[in-house]
This record gives structure tokens, sequence and C-alpha cells, in this order.
């Protein structure tokens, strides 16, 4: 299955360097760099030769998490016929992935952004009652 290419930026192979080569992580990074071209998850498998997709998930799960690759899309796997994430190197400095714990505190943010405005405009309409009030009463 070919994937768009791109070109590898000197943040991803400052990124790849940080790796031990002999670790499960440094092998996704290296198969991915070599590639040069977005990957799924059962193609790393197969390209390291291991037999279970749980060899690789955790590590290119844990590789996003540190913001070491990044998912670059979607596409049909041909084994499964299912959408399948594509992942490749990131092209700047590791940025951690948003967790969902941290977009529930992301999105409860904004509720309160919503209510303190709505408070505001509370407030403002009291307060232009009141000073009309005070120039009928003067």
């Amino acid at each position: 299955m070919k994937h768009a290419t791109h070109t590898i930026r000197n943040n991803s192979r400052a990124s790849y360097a940080e790796f031990d080569a002999d670790s499960r992580a440094g092998k996704v990074m290296h198969t991915l760099y070599n590639a040069e071209c977005s990957m799924t998850d059962r193609e790393i498998r197969d390209e390291l030769g291991f037999q279970e997709m749980n060899q690789v998930r955790p590590t290119i799960t844990h590789l996003l998490d540190s913001g070491h690759l990044v998912e670059a899309g979607q596409t049909i796997c041909s084994t499964t016929n299912r959408v399948v994430r594509l992942v490749s190197l990131c092209h700047g400095p590791p940025v951690p992935r948003v967790t969902q714990s941290t977009q529930d505190i992301i999105s409860d943010l904004r509720a309160d952004v919503c209510d303190l405005k709505r408070e505001v405009e509370r407030l403002t309409m009291m307060l232009a009652e009141a000073q009309a009030q005070l120039e009928e009463i003067q």
C-alpha cells in the first residue's frame, strides 16, 4: 500500500536520534524514518516481522502520546477492510498528544467561559436598568 511521501525534516531526524535503535520504539521510529511515508500500525508490524498487533500498537500509542509520531490521516486496511490510522514522524519538536482528560478539562473551561459571558451580560443589563432608574430619580 502506497501512502503520500514527505520530506523528513531536521526535527524529525533529531527526534529519531533520541531513541535506542534496539528498543521497540527505536525500531518503530527507524521503520517510519526509512519508509519516508505514513504507515498503518499493521504495515509497521509487518515491516518489523512481528506476528501480533499488540507487539507494535502500545509502542505506537506511546510515541503518539509523547509527540514523536503524529496521526497522518486514515486509510482502508487491506487485511481488515476497515478504516485505520496512518502515522508518521513528527515534523517538529515532539508535542505531547492531548489526552481525553485534557479535552474534558478544555470542554469544562469553555462551558465556564460561556457561563461567565452570560453572567456579564446579565449584570450589564442590571447596571443599565439601575442607571436608567437613577436618571429618572434625578
